[in-house]
């Protein structure tokens, strides 16, 4: 085991300083010149020099025209900001009125459940109510029916 990694050892710093490292030299980016070409000047075929071009100047009406159109974009940003706040304050009035209808719906449910409840519970009084005097009938037609049997 110990001659394994001794020859892998071996043979990874082989391949470092034979093939890496001569490959990484040869890659190695040229050191670049400090002038541009555009600052150098030139001799023509008639021995005039040639300055570099001037700076771009932006017409006026250009500026203009884009002055324009930077204010007609900022008026359309602040009409679109103030259509946001007017259907916010929309929203809201319909949340407030939606939320007040679910509460006035609520309201109803509850005394519409007490109204159930009630009239349930009347229903449960008269079918006791019914369930006593058709016992007292009944418990009356059998005393009659045993005093005619006994008659």
């Amino acid at each position: 085991m110990d001659n394994f990694l001794f020859y892998t050892l071996l043979g990874l710093t082989a391949y470092y300083f034979m093939i890496y490292l001569p490959n990484s030299k040869k890659t190695s980016p040229s050191p670049k010149s400090f002038t541009s070409a555009s600052m150098q000047t030139s001799l023509s075929e008639r021995g005039t020099i040639q300055c570099p071009s001037p700076q771009f100047i932006p017409d006026p009406e250009t500026i203009q025209k884009l002055a324009q159109e930077k204010t007609a974009l900022l008026k359309d940003q602040a009409q679109q900001e103030r259509t946001i706040q007017n259907l916010n304050r929309s929203y809201e009035k319909l949340q407030g009125q939606k939320s007040k209808e679910i509460e006035n719906l609520q309201s109803q449910i509850s005394t519409l459940k007490q109204q159930l409840n009630q009239l349930t519970q009347s229903t449960k009084n008269d079918q006791q109510e019914l369930e006593q005097t058709l016992d007292t009938l009944i418990k009356g037609m059998s005393d009659l029916s045993k005093e005619i049997d006994n008659s």
